[in-house]
């Protein structure tokens, strides 16, 4: 797991494809799953989550996530789950919480920060995702995209220079 985890990284660190880096992201997460033995319980509920989602069921599908994260308070994705499911039905509120409930459960939730960040650029919150972009990087994420958003945030916040040095990297 520990080299196979490596490998993701570096695809991650490589790759300008968001979907390729979500399914690494998603893979991880299931190396992650299987070492922590987060319970078959957990797992349901997630499925079930999922399916009720695509049946419209909204309030279902976040019944079945947060029954998950009662069972499993550290397991990241049924936050992540709660959080694009409240994104999707425009709570951004409720999405972001879930988002940086994922984030700080799972630091290296590539993923969740990109939804996370994503949100704050799109109500043009400059501040939080300069904090949330810092903390990314302090965490492990050093991927181009952080850098670029960072700079994103920057300019925004009219710390040029700062800006610049993330464009760079």
């Amino acid at each position: 797991y520990s080299d196979a985890r490596k490998e993701i990284f570096q695809v991650m660190k490589t790759s300008y494809d968001h979907d390729l880096t979500n399914r690494m992201d998603d893979l991880r997460i299931l190396i992650d799953t299987r070492e922590k033995r987060i319970p078959n319980e957990v797992l349901v509920h997630m499925r079930d989550g999922e399916a009720a989602e695509e049946k419209g069921n909204t309030d279902g599908a976040a019944e079945h996530y947060k029954d998950a994260m009662l069972i499993a308070e550290d397991y990241a994705p049924a936050a992540f789950a709660l959080g694009k499911l409240y994104d999707r039905i425009g709570d951004s509120y409720k999405a972001n919480n879930f988002f940086q409930k994922a984030v700080s459960t799972d630091t290296l939730y590539y993923s969740a920060y990109r939804f996370l960040y994503t949100n704050y650029f799109k109500n043009s919150n400059f501040k939080p995702m300069i904090d949330l972009l810092t903390q990314a990087l302090a965490r492990g994420n050093d991927f181009y995209d952080i850098h670029y958003y960072l700079g994103i945030a920057y300019n925004g916040a009219a710390l040029f220079d700062d800006a610049i040095k993330q464009y760079e990297r």
